[in-house]
């Protein structure tokens, strides 16, 4: 199991790169992303296989982001019930 201090949240997937070879003919395809600073990339021969790579990438960073939204809006709403109850604003 990891570290603690190997978690984080700074995570990008950018667009596939085309890579060209010496007469401008695209002769690969490039997936890059970055994880904490370090920058990741792997390359495959057609777009469809670097589409194929990337799209868990993009789909794993699509529902981290949801479900980091969904616990801080969990929490304003503790927050905010608990304040409301605490000042009498709010009655159930």
């Amino acid at each position: 199991m990891p570290a603690s201090t190997d978690i984080t949240y700074d995570v990008r997937v950018y667009k596939t790169e085309k890579r060209k070879n010496a007469e401008g003919a695209v002769a690969s395809y490039r997936v890059l992303w970055k994880v904490g600073g370090k920058h990741w990339k792997e390359p495959y021969a057609n777009a469809a296989q670097a589409d194929a790579f990337r799209f868990p990438l993009v789909r794993g960073l699509i529902l981290l982001v949801w479900q980091v939204q969904t616990l801080n809006l969990r929490r304003l709403s503790r927050r905010f019930t608990a304040h409301a109850r605490f000042s009498g604003r709010y009655s159930r």
